[in-house]
């Protein structure tokens, strides 16, 4: 009985900012998301979320633990994760954020 939604904007863009090559560039952007949780049960809901990032996890609200990939370091396929642990009461909504960067091509 829990519903979950979620949303991600884009509040930076750092134009060219790594050269690949003689004219090819990558643009650093910087994403903000939310994602909504409501209980509609009658009891309490504990419960661990785990949201997978493509790009590097910056913030996480609410005690999340931000954790990011060593395995794939090049700057198009970094990757990382949130997990947070929270309980919801019955009946209760909460929202938690959080913020990532992501290398996209230019153009």
């Amino acid at each position: 009985n829990i519903t979950h939604e979620q949303n991600e904007n884009e509040i930076d863009r750092k134009l060219k900012a790594y050269e690949v090559a003689k004219d090819e560039f990558l643009d650093l952007v910087t994403l903000a998301g939310e994602l909504k949780l409501r209980n509609y049960g009658k009891t309490p809901a504990k419960m661990e979320i785990s949201l997978p990032i493509e790009g590097k996890p910056l913030a996480a609200s609410d005690n999340g633990k931000i954790q990011t990939a060593t395995k794939n370091l090049k700057l198009l396929e970094r990757s990382g994760s949130i997990t947070w642990h929270l309980t919801l009461k019955a009946g209760e909504e909460t929202t938690l954020s959080y913020k990532y960067e992501s290398y996209v091509p230019s153009g």
